[in-house]
């Protein structure tokens, strides 16, 4: 008992003397290497790894080592990334092996850097790209794939689909490397290897959800069990530490605990075994004889613990291990310098220095920030900064994510040793500042719009207890990108809204004012990652865009809205994207693979690098998606070089399903398009070197896709000469490819190029004459066969084709002259050149073979309810052609470059088409082309196409052509096609017609209108003249009668509304419509009435009333009686209660003037109008509410509000419903009912919203006309006082006449060519501008009636200016001309214009201007819409606008005209001759002076009065 007491008594004497020791020395406790044993956890040897691995290697660190510390969470040093360019560099690029690759892009990604991006002095590499499109990507056995699949996986990179090796197919090949026993050999059919197999799994990890990939990993993981040591451990090629440590990161990848029953064998547990390797210095050896540590089995002994620390969720458990020896090294290292003043940070840095002290000053010194340290080294001031009693400077260094209390408060900054990859703070600090122990981002890697949380804990030491305590950081600041919130009791700030994709700082601080911070600041970088949306309908696509919330379905809304694409959304679901609706569906592309996911749109949460892809879906009567997804591309050769010919095979997957091949598939690149065969191949003849977008898609006329359209990059490769041109003579290359059975008669081969050499003459040479069968030369050589394969041996449309460097010609084969380096391919066609992407004559000849079919274009135009032998005039027929392409419009460009090619372009066609087989004819710019279908022609025929020499008629869009013979009929319809620019045009109003020469009058036949192309396609059965023709600048020849004059109807029904009582809203809103001017008392009643009413109503339509009415007396909805109408209507809770009444009213008055909507308002012009569009009856009616019977005055209200947007497809069809239906409901005498009584009301409705939109109420062929017509009728119901009544026989009622008096003057309107309700003929009130005096007295009335017309308002202001000598732009007199004409701006807003953003508030003004030929560009790409006009141009462009007739040029009416435009003086004499414009005294006209804005009021308000005339 005494000698155990006594044994007790020295060990306690002898820990004392240890402690003390310690307290004094500042030391840790040494042990030796094999001595005594300790304890260690898991997280604290991943300290100590990690600190080895930057005092051994500091600022050397190599890739492994980068990518270990970054696993285990430390600051890779900064100078690894610059050594990484650096080497790459070196490299240009390239190595042998593609584990290099692999290698560098994972420490590259794990280091913060972008591998697909590396940025060197002789260029920018993309290693991502060098592993997916690697060709030796398995010359390393299984190590090269493993590897692979790990980078690739490391972060959602961008592997497009005609990558050679995606993530699936790299597994999909490790699985069939798998041997028998369950392991993975490095070469294939060798020995299982421990080393491999682990690193197989962790590999396949990603994929362990698929049931094969599991079943192999879980073979993996048995076999490997069954190789354990009963020490733990194992062997490979011995003992060693590595092979535990891989098998310890395979297992914690698969799921699988290394110290679970399979894996703890009768001596130990693999992380037991690695723990045997642990050095006293925190590193490990490679073998247990070892004495020194080895950063490689470090490095990977840190991997393995980090990733079963995580595995485990930190209960990683404790080891015998040796003690790690304490002490810092003196060389310099790599660290990290922050300097933290008192309310701001005042400088940082990296820098290399061996203590703090001297790291400080470099970087204070580099920043240029002043300071004053004593020779203790202790700084007394920074930036002029001192410490006072309670505040001083102060440092700390945290190291390996904890700060070193212990030793910076027993060491001076200049012996604190520093250790690579230490932060070092040099800060203002009081008894209460703390510094931040933490700062962590949730999620690590948020999605654009994504919620993002921030949470700071701080460290505070307790110097009396000798202790660090860490909480949370409470009410500090936390900055991001501008945005500030302060943290809450549990240390985190919340950024709800998020932010776009890009890098950002996390700045937390916690400045106080004259005092020490709370918190010394601190920061912590962050990615927030982008997900893309591509939005694919039945015939287009919608948008592509980057999501900007992690919600898919919020991200579809959010774009569409942006994109201003109409859409329907109900409880979650997607219903709708214009005219699509009931079939979407969504996919997910990520790491090259497609993923289904089984939660709908509203569930999912986006992540980065992922691409949604919503699409308009088919199904079978099963449910199975009839429409599929793109699975890969794969070009052949995979690298296809300059001018020769590849193919591309595409295979397709329902995400659920084996690829198989996407047959009838359209593939477009280059210019070049095919369709893919039974084996999802296309084949192209060549494109030159260069870059391209490989365009797939699968739609079909009136049903959904066969597949969904995606777009993919190419690069075709500069063609090097493999030493076929040694002696530098030129030289070109020659292919022939014959049919299936003939294959390729000659393979690609240099040919030495001659003098005058052509595509025939290279042929015949080569392959010698008597292997060719040809006829003619130069322009009419024709080949007709080679080595005995003949034209019409496949069929009709069969023979040969060629093409010069990819682009088949449509002139003779010996009328081409070659040039060094081009190539030249013959190829055998069964299908006109359709099979071979051929948009050119068989034969080298003038015939071409492609075109749509008969059946599509009778497909298309079959609703048309137009037949083919159709014999009524164009103005008999409401909608003469189906528009498609509408949202790809000829650009004003395009349209002009197009005029020009087929302005010399001569056609004089003759052909024999052959009874009973198919013929196509046209010329050699496919301006008029024929098809003729099998079996339409009982005998050979002579055809003949003439272009007729130009016709002096308005309506003309393109010439005539004459198709012979004359009268010639067919059994079955033929179809015509003329090519011709339509972008100034309104193809609403075009036809294809053919004419009628007895009567004159034009015949419509029913057609296809390709928007993109310009190419107008109709069916016909016989012979004659064929035009293009715009309908609208017809000479107005109606049916019955003419038109009527409304104007004493008008007066009289006025005056009787003028001498009523009081002016009511809506009689002030007829008058207006009527171009009668409405009392300046009537603001004022309406002034009195807001106020007395504080502004406030129950129905939005009380709103909606006042704002239309108030616009039309001049006053302002935005702003009258200190109330805004137009917010009261757009943020209107109330929209939807009165029915369809809001939802139309209020778009109607959102169009009443130029209003500025904020992006947030409730109810936009848009989603107003896809509610209308919504609530439309199958019939074409709009009820008053959904789903009940239609009614006729709210269907004609719905008319006039949706005009605004007739140009977009779905509103024309809405619209053409809406006709046909109003129609049907038009009583016998011309009137229309309501509830069954027939009364002024409704008929007065239809007759405004007819004429609004712009169809004519008397004439148009689908009402009645006449004395029957619906205007007779409405006449007919006039008092003798001027009134209507509500029914014929009743009394005068006001509404009755407020309505008609409405509907007379939109009819008058209509008469005038416009659209829009005109302005009143006189004002009676104008604004007063803050600068009148600065106006002109010549100019000053003009000015104010060009205000009170709202033709030219103001320029803003707390009161308004004019600025009447500033310039006035090109646009902004446009506009001013649209404005008089009643013209809206456009809704296609893609110009073609460069200078024209389709975002700019001058887009739509810029498309209508161009489209009504008031104005063009300046070039073919530029509208310099912010120039400013010249007198001469404002001359031009008023002529045009009112289509002045133009004057004979007078040599004597102005000095100056030599100084105008060449053309311009017919115009300049036009407007002087209409009163418009004049030249100074001295008899010039000033034709290149700019113009001003006071200038320009006066010649608007005599442009205005004229068209009131």
């Amino acid at each position: 008992m005494e000698r155990k007491q006594v044994v007790q008594k020295v060990s306690m004497i002898l820990l004392i003397w240890c402690l003390l020791i310690s307290a004094f020395s500042g030391a840790v406790p040494v042990y030796a290497d094999q001595g005594d044993q300790g304890t260690v956890t898991v997280p604290q040897a991943i300290e100590d790894a990690a600190g080895y691995l930057l005092a051994a290697n500091g600022d050397n660190i190599t890739d492994w080592d980068a990518y270990a510390l970054a696993k285990a969470g430390k600051s890779v040093p900064a100078s690894y990334l610059s050594s990484v360019s650096s080497q790459v560099g070196l490299k240009n690029g390239q190595y042998n092996n593609v584990t290099d690759y692999a290698r560098i892009a994972l420490a590259v990604k794990a280091a913060g850097g972008n591998p697909e991006q590396v940025v060197t002095g002789t260029g920018t590499y993309n290693l991502i790209q060098s592993i997916y499109n690697s060709d030796v990507l398995t010359a390393q056995g299984s190590n090269g794939a493993i590897y692979a699949l790990q980078a690739l996986s490391s972060g959602a990179y961008n592997i497009p689909l005609t990558a050679k090796w995606k993530p699936d197919k790299i597994a999909a090949w490790l699985l069939t490397q798998k041997n028998a026993d369950g392991g993975f050999p490095l070469s294939s059919g060798g020995d299982s290897s421990i080393d491999i197999t682990a690193s197989a799994i962790k590999a396949l990890s990603v994929y362990k959800d698929l049931p094969v990939v599991q079943q192999a990993i879980e073979g993996g993981v048995q076999w490997l069990s069954s190789k354990q040591l009963d020490n733990g451990g194992f062997t490979e090629y011995g003992e060693n530490s590595e092979s535990t440590a891989q098998v310890i990161i395979g297992l914690s990848a698969a799921g699988v605990d290394a110290r679970s029953a399979s894996f703890t064998k009768a001596n130990g547990n693999p992380l037991s075994y690695l723990f045997t390797y642990r050095r006293s210095d925190g590193g490990f050896v490679h073998l247990t004889s070892s004495s020194a540590s080895d950063t490689g089995a470090t490095g990977q002994a840190l991997m393995a613990l980090v990733d079963y620390d995580a595995f485990t969720g930190g209960n990683s458990g404790s080891y015998v291990s040796v003690p790690v020896i304490g002490g810092g090294s003196s060389s310099d290292a790599s660290v990290t310098v922050h300097v933290a003043g008192p309310a701001g940070i005042l400088a940082e840095g990296a820098v290399t220095a061996s203590n703090a002290f001297d790291a400080a000053v470099q970087v204070l010194q580099a920043s240029g920030v002043s300071f004053d340290a004593d020779g203790s080294h202790y700084f007394h001031a920074v930036n002029g900064i001192s410490g006072t009693g309670n505040t001083w400077w102060y440092y700390n260094v945290k190291r390996q994510g904890s700060w070193d209390y212990a030793t910076v408060g027993a060491t001076n900054m200049h012996d604190y040793q520093l250790r690579a990859g230490d932060d070092v703070y040099l800060y203002y600090t009081g008894y209460s500042t703390a510094l931040v122990q933490s700062i962590t981002i949730d999620p690590a890697l948020p999605v654009a719009g994504e919620a993002v949380t921030v949470t700071v804990y701080q460290s505070v030491y307790d110097y009396q207890n000798h202790q660090e305590n860490i909480k949370e950081a409470e009410n500090v600041s936390v900055e991001i990108n501008g945005q500030t919130v302060q943290t809450d009791t549990y240390g985190v700030a919340q950024f709800p809204a998020g932010f776009s994709g890009g890098t950002y700082q996390a700045v937390v601080s916690g400045y106080q004012t004259g005092t020490a911070p709370k918190i010394a600041a601190a920061s912590k970088s962050f990615e927030v990652g982008t997900a893309m949306i591509q939005i694919e309908g039945s015939s287009q696509t919608f948008a592509v865009d980057a999501a900007n919330s992690p919600n898919l379905l919020d991200s579809i809304e959010n774009i569409l809205v942006e994109h201003q694409i109409h859409k329907h959304i109900d409880n979650g679901y997607l219903q709708s994207i214009e005219s699509d609706a009931d079939a979407w569906s969504y996919a997910i592309y990520s790491q090259g693979k497609w993923t289904i996911p089984m939660v709908g749109m509203a569930d999912y949460t986006l992540h980065p690098g992922e691409r949604a892809v919503v699409y308009f879906s088919g199904f079978d009567t099963d449910w199975n998606s009839t429409t599929f997804l793109v699975n890969s591309i794969t070009l052949n050769p995979s690298q296809p070089k300059a001018n020769e010919s590849f193919t591309v095979n595409i295979l397709k997957t329902s995400g659920f399903d084996t690829p198989s091949p996407a047959e009838g598939v359209q593939v477009k690149v280059g210019g070049l398009t095919a369709v893919t065969d039974s084996q999802g191949t296309v084949t192209f003849a060549g494109l030159p070197a260069g870059s391209y977008d490989m365009d797939i898609s699968g739609y079909k006329a009136n049903s959904t896709p066969i597949i969904v359209h995606m777009s993919q990059p190419i690069t075709i490769q500069p063609r090097v000469d493999g030493g076929t041109n040694t002696g530098g003579s030129p030289i070109v290359y020659l292919s022939v490819t014959g049919d299936s059975n003939k294959g390729t008669i000659l393979s690609t081969r240099s040919v030495a190029l001659q003098s005058g050499d052509t595509p025939y003459s290279l042929l015949i040479r080569t392959l010698g004459a008597n292997r060719v069968q040809s006829s003619g030369s130069g322009s009419t050589a024709y080949v007709q066969g080679i080595d005995g394969l003949r034209e019409f041996d496949e069929g009709p449309l069969s023979g040969w084709m060629y093409a010069v460097n990819g682009s088949y010609l449509s002139t003779g084969a010996d009328s081409v002259l070659l040039k060094s380096g081009d190539s030249v391919s013959w190829r055998y066609t069964k299908d006109g050149g359709n099979d071979l992407n051929a948009p050119s004559p068989v034969g080298g000849g003038a015939t071409t073979a492609t075109g749509t079919s008969t059946s599509e274009v009778a497909d298309k135009v079959k609703n048309l309810e137009l037949a083919y032998d159709n014999k009524k005039p164009i103005q008999q027929i409401s909608k003469p052609a189906v528009i498609v392409n509408a949202d790809k419009k000829m650009s004003a460009s395009a349209a002009e470059a197009l005029k020009k090619e087929l302005a010399g372009n001569a056609v004089a066609l003759e052909k024999t088409a052959q009874a009973k087989t198919a013929t196509e004819i046209t010329d050699a710019k496919s301006e008029v082309k024929l098809q003729i279908p099998e079996n339409a022609l009982a005998e050979s025929k002579i055809i003949t196409v003439n272009k007729l020499s130009s016709q002096e008629r308005e309506e003309l869009v393109s010439p005539i052509f004459e198709f012979g013979p004359k009268g010639l009929t067919y059994a079955k319809p033929v179809q015509i096609s003329i090519k011709t620019p339509l972008a100034a045009e309104d193809l609403s109003q075009l036809a294809l017609v053919w004419l009628n020469e007895e009567t004159g009058e034009w015949i419509p036949i029913p057609a296809v209108i390709d928007a993109e192309t310009g190419t107008v396609t109709g069916l016909v059965n016989h012979f004659t003249k064929f035009a293009v023709i715009n309908r609208s600048k017809l000479e107005q020849k109606p049916t019955t009668g003419t038109s009527v004059d409304v104007g004493p109807a008008i007066d009289r029904a006025s005056k009787w509304l003028k001498n009523g009582v009081e002016l009511s809203d809506w009689s002030a809103y007829a008058l207006h419509t009527a171009g009668v001017p409405v009392s300046a008392n009537y603001l004022d009643s309406v002034i009195a009435m807001l106020k007395e009413k504080n502004g406030t109503f129950r129905k939005v339509t009380d709103y909606e009333r006042l704002a239309l009415s108030v616009q039309a007396a001049g006053g302002n909805p935005q702003s009258i009686g200190g109330f805004n109408l137009i917010e009261r209507i757009y943020n209107n809770e109330q929209m939807e209660i009165q029915g369809t009444n809001g939802p139309i009213y209020g778009l109607l008055a959102l169009h009443g003037g130029s209003y500025d909507l904020p992006a947030e308002a409730k109810w936009t012009p848009e989603k107003l109008l896809q509610w209308i569009l919504d609530a439309q009856n199958q019939d074409g009616s709009w009820p008053l509410a959904k789903g009940e019977k239609g009614e006729p005055d709210l269907t004609a209200a719905a008319l006039a509000a949706l005009t605004p947007y007739k140009e977009q497809s779905t509103v024309i069809t809405a619209m053409e419903k809406a006709v046909k239906w109003l129609s049907a409901q038009q009583a016998d005498d011309g009137g229309f009912t309501l509830k069954g009584v027939e009364n002024a009301e409704s008929t007065a409705q239809v007759i405004w919203g007819l004429s609004v939109s712009g169809i004519d109420p008397v004439n148009n062929p689908q009402f009645h006309s006449g004395d029957k017509s619906m205007l007779a009728y409405l006449l007919g119901l006039q008092l003798s006082d001027g009134s209507f009544p509500h029914t014929k026989d009743g009394q005068s009622e006001v509404i009755a006449t407020e309505q008609s008096l409405m509907a007379l003057g939109a009819y008058q309107n209509y008469l005038k060519s416009t659209s829009h309700v005109s302005q009143p003929a006189q004002p009676e009130t104008a604004p007063v501008f803050a600068d009148q005096t600065d106006i002109a007295a010549w100019a000053l009335p003009s000015v104010k009636k060009a205000a009170a017309y709202h033709i030219i308002e103001g320029t803003g202001g707390e009161k308004s200016s004019f600025e009447p000598k500033k310039q006035i732009t090109r646009i902004q007199f446009a506009a001013i001309l649209l404005r008089i004409l009643g013209e809206a701006p456009s809704a296609d807003v893609n110009t073609g214009f460069t200078d024209v953003a389709p975002d700019s508030w001058y887009a739509g003004y810029v498309a209508k201007a161009v489209a009504k030929g008031i104005a063009t560009g300046v070039s073919n790409d530029r509208f310099a819409p912010d120039a400013a006009i010249s007198r001469q141009e404002m001359a031009i462009m008023l002529s045009r606008a009112l289509h002045l007739e133009t004057a004979d040029a007078a040599t004597d009416s102005f000095s100056d005209l030599d100084q105008a435009f060449e053309g311009a003086a017919p115009y300049i004499q036009t407007v002087q001759q209409q009163g418009l414009m004049e030249g100074d005294e001295s008899g010039r006209f000033l034709p290149q002076d700019s113009a001003t804005r006071e200038m320009a009021a006066v010649v608007a308000v005599r442009a205005y009065e004229l068209t009131k005339k």
